[in-house]
């Protein structure tokens, strides 16, 4: 059996993607992959790890969990999400580094299923919008003051904490994407988790633009799409750029613009350098061995490692 675990990250479409998944869940199911209510896999999980307290589990553990999970149900492919599983949020801000202990979280979770093929999934965020969301989060309040202080922005990414997730994994593969894309590829998203065929339709396919376009965008584009639904995902992709390029609200981008982002003791500078850096280590990262990275077809097809 394969397992699939979407690790988040915290402001990167999560609950977006739980919803896609369990709307999408009739097809997955023909097809083999489960997506179990999270109330049924967040707290086993969470209870076992508290009991192992980073110990290994033993065959039985594991065994006893996916039964908790899967209430014999038989399937080939599981599928799962919480974006605990990469860190609460308050541990994502420390050592002056975004989510430290990546790799050792990740791969805690991970252990519980390693009696099957494991597979991660993680959803990306520019580090500047990731931060402003943080500082706008009330569960936050006074706790970003020695990140903010500690961090180097000429060197905050999230290069050293993918890193460090493989070395954590190394016979895992990975499935990535940028959450400033979603609103071009949450269609492609949906079909490699859930392993729908590409030309399969799926539900919610415009789910990232409810937060971003106009009322009156949403309303003409499910009118147009009503009338000459999109053929591929290259009409898909175009379809979605035209309606961002005349209907967005800026301030809802995921990549909003620098004007609209005020982190303190950050310059316009350090701004315009960590966006750089994110693109292009998220780029790189793509390109390694055992990553599937999806992203937008203008940048060339998903780079999927072997």
């Amino acid at each position: 059996m394969r397992v699939t675990l979407h690790v988040g990250l915290h402001f990167a479409g999560a609950p977006r993607l739980i919803a896609g998944l369990r709307a999408n869940n009739p097809a997955f199911e023909a097809g083999g992959t489960f997506v179990p209510r999270q109330k049924e896999y967040r707290a086993p999980v969470a209870d076992i790890l508290q009991k192992l307290d980073g110990l290994p589990p033993i065959e039985a553990e594991q065994i006893e969990l996916l039964s908790q999970i899967l209430k014999n149900r038989k399937t080939s492919h599981l599928l799962m999400s919480d974006v605990l599983w990469a860190g609460a949020l308050d541990a994502a801000f420390s050592e002056g580094r975004l989510y430290a202990d990546l790799g050792v979280n990740v791969a805690r979770v991970a252990e519980l299923f390693d009696t099957s093929d494991v597979r991660i999934a993680i959803s990306l965020r520019d580090p500047v919008g990731f931060v402003s969301d943080a500082l706008s989060t009330p569960e936050l309040a006074g706790k970003m003051t020695p990140f903010l202080r500690n961090c180097d922005t000429a060197t905050l990414g999230w290069e050293q904490g993918l890193q460090e997730l493989r070395a954590a994994l190394p016979t895992s593969s990975i499935v990535a994407w940028r959450e400033e894309d979603a609103p071009l590829i949450w269609p492609r998203v949906l079909r490699e988790l859930g392993r729908l065929p590409r030309d399969a339709p799926v539900a919610r396919s415009y789910a990232p633009l409810r937060q971003i376009l106009s009322a009156k965008g949403m309303r003409q584009l499910f009118g147009e799409v009503a009338s000459t639904p999109p053929v591929d995902d290259i009409a898909f992709e175009n379809l979605v750029r035209r309606f961002l390029a005349e209907f967005a609200v800026p301030d809802n981008l995921p990549d909003r613009p620098v004007g609209s982002v005020n982190i303190p003791g950050w310059s316009q500078e350090a701004y315009h350098g960590i966006t750089q850096r994110y693109w292009a280590q998220t780029a790189a990262f793509g390109k390694e061995e055992g990553v599937t990275f999806i992203a937008p077809l203008s940048e060339g097809e998903d780079s999927e490692g072997a």
